[in-house]
């Protein structure tokens, strides 16, 4: 039946255990996940069929990569938000594996022997969020300019060189290389194989689909061994472990303690140093997370919602999982403090949409890093990311216990004289409530800012219905018109997934557009699997 692969109504968490066989392990995942899209095996697959050798790189040594980003339900549709945003800080988090401005600078130097220099003007995330933006749009991938500054006749000539920022990553027994738009074509699929668009629930504002979390993620391979670098010395100069790159999506709700999104969070300062900027924590690692876990472990045992995590400097930089807003309030304006991603927090996407809501709000943004007893006297602090969404912070606590046992848990250097030892006093927190523990009214209101921007904006929302059917068969290898008919390809020319009804989209138009695009992803899905089967039986034939 072409429905399958969408619903009516709204969208609810129904996890289940599906076990893969007797001999291995069980794994959680959502029931109606039909496809996980896995580039090792070329294309989509049940999630139970996706496997990687345990001697995989990120497994020992962190060496991997990932997104998070959410569908929502909309007045126009099923959609996601700013999602050239996520795969474009995907694209640049690839290069500390994938080291393509590496590689570019170094190849320059190497054959051109002319070059005195090698600029690169900063890129801060907003420009490069907007860089993003234009590259959806034109269907091309995010590019970073360099400076190339060469000595020629005696006078200084500057060009400019663009790289061209994409995910190398194995497909089948290749590399190939993943632009924008066909990461955009793997995840908008996915929306619908795992039965998370609704063809007749179109909300008049911005909701959240309760298990329309999505996860695309990289990591280096174990082909080229299990060693520690993921660029190897050669004879011939130096080699690359491939990545894998997998897509899925997974049954989440919200990410914290429910009750705390109206109560506020408790939350404990970090016994741990947060990782400092030479991890790429601008980036989003799988490895810095290990930073985030330890802490919010022990935060969580010690009955905590979050924690805040400090730098070496003892200023604050973010959650285990969100950026930090303080705001004040009590002048003329709005203020609003958060670090600046060179204090070593994440360019959270989010982050850039709430600081353009609050510049929209008429409120004053200020990058610098604080300290705790700079936010004690907030008027409100609001902590925000993709999983989170946004939550406000009820009480800051500091706890000895916690730092007497975060030292405990190491293994102490060999000029310690004195034991480690922990109190009865030491379990007394020192906790201040801020803005008397009580919810301030700025919260609502940026959340309704937020809300509205997107709402009164969809070209910030890219419906799952408009995929870009040329880079879903190059995921597939296969011909458009292995699976879109002559109506659909005419209808795909003339931009029927792309333009509004009257200016405005149209419930019934809505669903015409999804059930159309919904019966090509099935088609593409099926004959990709009729061509690998029969691959597979030649194969198995010529053995």
């Amino acid at each position: 039946m072409d429905d399958e692969f969408f619903i009516t109504g709204k969208k609810e968490i129904k996890p289940s255990k599906v076990s893969i066989s007797s001999s291995v392990a069980t794994f959680l995942i959502d029931k109606d996940a039909e496809y996980i899209y896995y580039s090792k095996a070329g294309g989509f697959l049940p999630p139970e069929q996706c496997a990687d050798s345990i001697l995989t790189n990120p497994i020992h040594y962190g060496a991997g990569l990932f997104e998070g980003m959410r569908f929502y339900y909309s007045p126009y549709g099923t959609v996601l938000v700013e999602p050239w945003e996520n795969i474009g800080r995907m694209m640049h988090s690839a290069t500390f594996f994938n080291p393509i401005l590496a590689v570019e600078i170094k190849k320059i130097f190497d054959n051109e022997k002319d070059v005195e220099e090698v600029r690169l003007e900063p890129i801060f995330p907003r420009l490069y969020y907007r860089r993003c933006a234009r590259a959806y749009e034109e269907n091309r991938n995010p590019v970073i300019e360099l400076e190339v500054i060469k000595k020629v006749d005696g006078k200084r000539v500057v060009e400019k060189r663009p790289i061209e920022l994409k995910i190398q990553a194995m497909h089948g027994e290749t590399i190939r290389e993943y632009n924008m738009a066909e990461l955009d074509a793997i995840i908008k699929v996915l929306a619908f194989t795992s039965r998370l668009v609704s063809i007749d629930y179109f909300p008049g504002t911005l909701e959240m689909v309760p298990s329309g979390y999505i996860r695309p993620f990289a990591w280096v391979s174990g082909e080229k061994g299990l060693k520690v670098p993921t660029i190897l010395k050669t004879k011939e100069g130096f080699d690359i472990k491939p990545l894998y790159l997998a897509v899925a999506t997974l049954p989440w709700g919200v990410y914290l303690n429910e009750d705390d999104y109206n109560r506020g969070l408790d939350v404990l300062v970090a016994p741990y140093q947060r990782i400092r900027k030479d991890m790429p924590s601008d980036a989003k690692i799988a490895g810095n997370y290990v930073n985030s876990a330890i802490n919010i472990n022990l935060g969580a045992m010690f009955g905590y919602g979050e924690i805040l995590a400090l730098n070496s400097s003892k200023k604050v930089i973010e959650g285990s999982a969100e950026n930090i807003f303080v705001i004040y309030t009590g002048g003329k304006d709005i203020i609003v403090a958060t670090p600046p991603t060179g204090s070593g927090c994440l360019p959270g996407t989010t982050r850039d949409r709430l600081i353009r809501v609050i510049e929209n709000m008429g409120g004053k943004i200020i990058y610098q890093p604080f300290s705790l007893n700079d936010l004690y006297p907030a008027d409100a602090i609001l902590l925000s990311g993709t999983g989170a969404q946004f939550i406000h912070i009820r009480s800051i606590s500091t706890l000895n216990a916690a730092k007497k046992i975060a030292e405990m848990m190491h293994l102490q250097s060999e000029n310690r004289k004195r034991p480690l030892s922990v109190k009865r006093s030491d379990f007394v927190e020192d906790r201040k409530l801020i803005n008397n523990g009580e919810k301030h009214p700025v919260i609502d209101a940026i959340r309704s800012n937020y809300i509205e921007m997107l709402v009164t904006n969809p070209n910030l929302l890219a419906p799952v219905y408009d995929i870009d059917f040329s880079a879903l068969a190059n995921v597939l290898d296969l011909d458009k018109t292995d699976f879109m008919t002559k109506e659909d390809l005419t209808d795909e020319s003339a931009g029927y997934f792309k333009e509004k009804i009257n200016g405005v989209y149209q419930p019934n138009e809505l669903a015409e557009r999804t059930k159309k695009a919904a019966r090509i992803i099935k088609k593409a899905i099926e004959r990709a699997n009729q061509k690998t089967n029969k691959e597979n039986k030649i194969n198995l034939k010529a053995r």
